[in-house]
């Protein structure tokens, strides 16, 4: 497997919200494999491995670190495109620091990332049943329109696009492929 002609692309949205789920159906189709940090968390924690009996002891960005090594040190060699990382909204700067430095070490920086925005009636729709779901939405919006300045501060130099909060999933759709199709291509 040629890992130097392969692309990596994050995707950045709230919690809660319904791109991952498009993307990754969408990337998988265009040869990419998608990574979603959680899932990842979940099979780790619920094994007898070293590092799902290690996780509670870590801090936060190492347990991200220690999950995103593990992965992206085993990825499957039918890969054609890339990778597509979903770190179910990465919570703090450190852990996109940490997903930074490890994909420097790996010698595999970003090529795009993905923004997937959503309205607090989107996230209202999704968001499961708290004593206050409005508030929750709400709170969820802010957090996350708060944290993402830092992190593209974090990646200043990787190109983003910024998918629209529309709910027309055909022109979606078509935004996604666009730039998963054009960073397979060789520069």
């Amino acid at each position: 497997m040629n890992f130097k002609s392969m692309k990596t692309l994050l995707l950045l949205e709230p919690p809660y919200a319904v791109y991952s789920l498009e993307v990754e159906e969408l990337a998988l189709q265009e040869d990419y494999y998608y990574l979603s940090l959680s899932d990842l968390f979940m099979q780790e924690a619920g094994s007898k491995s070293a590092l799902g009996q290690s996780l509670g002891e870590l801090d936060a960005k190492d347990r991200y670190k220690q999950l995103m090594q593990s992965k992206l040190r085993k990825l499957p060699r039918n890969i054609k495109a890339g990778w597509l990382l979903d770190p179910d909204c990465i919570s703090s700067l450190e852990e996109a620091q940490a997903l930074k430095e490890l994909l420097e070490e790996l010698n595999h920086p970003l090529d795009a990332i993905i923004i997937g925005q959503a309205t607090a009636e989107n996230l209202l729709a999704e968001v499961p049943d708290y004593e206050d779901k409005e508030t929750a939405a709400e709170e969820i919006k802010d957090y996350f329109v708060k944290l993402l300045p830092g992190i593209l501060q974090i990646f200043p130099e990787v190109p983003q696009l910024e998918l629209s909060e529309q709910d027309d999933w055909k022109a979606l759709h078509k935004q996604i492929r666009k730039l998963l199709r054009g960073t397979t291509q060789e520069n």
